[in-house]
């Protein structure tokens, strides 16, 4: 293959300047973690349902772009709950659980499957306790998120740094 068309074809698929802010927010009455990249959206959350941004995770982009896939967004009204997941089969085995009450909602964004165009890893941390699922790109907060009772369950996506 050329530079020219390897050019190209990293500009296309590594382009920073299609992702947007993956807004991050918490609501400590139900303890539960929300992401948008809908600024209306999290503005309403904050608004009407007392959640409290906590600023960008991450970079997402709302569009499919090459070498992305899609992270779906649930929700669990019993336990106020969002969870979100690239696998289709945990949207379909949420979904099946005869007592879960997970719904999927949308298509939250789109993000890499591998480590390609500068990502890095968005971790997946659960707590039984506070039925919440929380998402994180750092290592420190990961290890805090675990000292306060979470597991880890990996990285599931990866995304782009927040732009310092």
């Amino acid at each position: 293959m050329s530079a020219i068309i390897l050019a190209v074809a990293s500009e296309y698929y590594c382009n920073p300047s299609l992702a947007v802010a993956f807004l991050r927010a918490c609501q400590s009455t139900y303890w539960d973690h929300f992401y948008t990249t809908n600024v209306t959206e999290m503005k309403n959350a904050e608004t009407n349902l007392g959640y409290i941004l906590q600023g960008d995770a991450a970079y997402v982009f709302t569009t499919d772009v090459p070498s992305t896939t899609p992270l779906y967004r649930m929700y669990n009204p019993s336990v106020v709950d969002y969870f979100y997941t690239t696998s289709w089969s945990e949207v379909e085995s949420a979904e099946a659980e005869a007592d879960s009450n997970y719904t999927l909602e949308e298509i939250a964004a789109y993000v890499y499957d591998i480590n390609i165009c500068g990502s890095i890893p968005l971790y997946r941390l659960y707590s039984s306790k506070e039925t919440d699922h929380f998402y994180t790109t750092s290592v420190p907060e990961v290890l805090e998120t675990i000292s306060k009772g979470y597991t880890l369950d990996g990285i599931k996506a990866y995304v782009l740094p927040v732009p310092s």
